[in-house]
């Protein structure tokens, strides 16, 4: 299906801008959304060889990369957006995630414990970036808890949602998020944080298999 940025694309192209990198860029985006993630890797290539200060190309490529489970060059390419454009937060966040499930791939074919790699390490390492950039980034502390939930310390990950919650009460992935750990945590709360979710707009059915309504728990 096609997108908005396809069509873009395809306006830049037909005004004979054919070497136009924000056209390639957007082509890039467009096959990106639809998860040909291929195609995207070539129109945004194409877009950096035009103009290779374009961050954002790097940007999305890294996510064409990740997203395809080639998380190493996924990580090459957020690092390039980083040092173009050193202040943009999601670049950090993203560079993050992938850095995390390189870790989780690579303990898996060596039989060790994620959490002990260096990659793993450097994840907390640029969301803490991230943070000292932006400390009011709702993502960025959203992130942190994430981080430490995969480490099972359930406190401070509950530390971290409530501050992202503090952050933006409109998001229902802090109350979700919250919901959750309250529930590994045996803290009754969690009923509350999983109903904010759902008038939000969030389903919750995905909760432990069940909704919050059918939780004994919630009755």
């Amino acid at each position: 299906m096609q997108d908005r940025h396809f069509d873009l694309a395809i306006k830049f192209i037909f005004e004979a801008k054919l070497n136009s990198a924000e056209a390639y860029y957007l082509l890039g985006q467009s096959y990106y959304q639809q998860k040909i993630y291929d195609s995207a890797r070539t129109h945004l290539s194409t877009a950096i060889k035009i103009k290779p200060s374009m961050s954002e190309a790097y940007f999305f490529r890294g996510r064409a990369w990740a997203d395809d489970r080639f998380y190493q060059n996924g990580i090459i390419d957020y690092r390039q957006a980083i040092q173009i454009i050193p202040k943009e937060v999601d670049y950090y966040l993203y560079y993050s995630r992938a850095l995390k499930l390189k870790a989780l791939v690579d303990a898996e074919y060596n039989r060790e414990k994620s959490q002990s790699s260096k990659d793993y390490k450097n994840a907390l390492s640029q969301i803490k970036i991230a943070i000292q950039i932006d400390s009011t980034h709702f993502g960025a502390m959203n992130e942190l808890g994430i981080y430490f939930e995969g480490l099972n310390e359930y406190e401070l990950a509950l530390h971290y949602y409530s501050k992202a919650i503090n952050l933006n009460s409109d998001i229902p992935t802090g109350y979700y998020n919250r919901g959750r750990i309250r529930f590994y945590l045996e803290d009754l709360r969690f009923c509350e944080d999983l109903k904010i979710a759902e008038s939000k707009g969030m389903k919750t059915f995905n909760f432990l298999g069940i909704s919050y309504d059918n939780l004994k728990e919630c009755e």
